[in-house]
């Protein structure tokens, strides 16, 4: 028997590479005439690594869209607090209370670390409150507030020690007008012998 013959059964056929059968109980699947074994655990890791993703990329803008909005929050509440707080323009009159700070430390220069400190803020506090009067109210106001909020045990002490000033200033403005007679009564007998002396003499 020949080979011809040996495959002679066979002759009708012309099978294409890799374009083999596969049956219905393999896990394999035929992609563009070839033959790809199915892995489950690799399936299963690559469908868990995918939901993973989209999971983690939805928390991502869901943060995302959270501090966005927060953002627009707070720049619109700054902006409304400084429409509330800034009443004269702010530009022209801050050049004059930094011009009053450099001032103050100019004459400064040569003093003690606390004086260099403490000066220039004076000055720029005085000049401050004059040029930007109304701001600087709103300003007062506005820290009186925060320190209400935030500190309320140093906010009662100074609450404290400004009605204890304040009571003070009273009492010497009391005793003031108490002894002003007394003090002008005292001038006058003192001017009164002066010129009785001067005549005299």
């Amino acid at each position: 028997m020949t080979q011809r013959e040996f495959y002679s059964d066979r002759s009708g056929e012309s099978p294409l590479p890799a374009a083999q059968e596969v049956s219905k109980s393999s896990s394999a699947r035929v992609i563009d005439g070839k033959s790809i074994e199915k892995v489950n655990s690799l399936e299963l890791y690559s469908r868990n690594a995918r939901e993973w993703a989209g999971t983690k990329q939805e928390s991502m803008l869901e943060k995302f869209k959270y501090y966005k909005a927060r953002f627009s929050t707070g720049v619109a509440k700054t902006s409304e607090k400084y429409k509330e707080i800034v009443k004269e323009p702010l530009l022209p009159q801050s050049l004059y209370v930094l011009t009053a700070a450099l001032f103050g430390s100019v004459l400064a220069r040569r003093k003690g670390g606390i004086t260099r400190f403490l000066t220039p803020s004076i000055f720029g506090l005085v000049a401050f409150g004059i040029c930007m009067p109304k701001t600087f109210q709103n300003s007062k106001h506005s820290l009186s507030s925060l320190e209400s909020k935030y500190f309320p045990e140093f906010k009662v002490r100074q609450d404290m020690v400004t009605a204890a000033i304040s009571d003070n200033a009273d009492n010497l403005k009391i005793k003031y007008y108490n002894i002003q007679p007394v003090i002008t009564e005292q001038v006058t007998r003192a001017r009164r012998a002066v010129e009785d002396w001067w005549k005299k003499s």
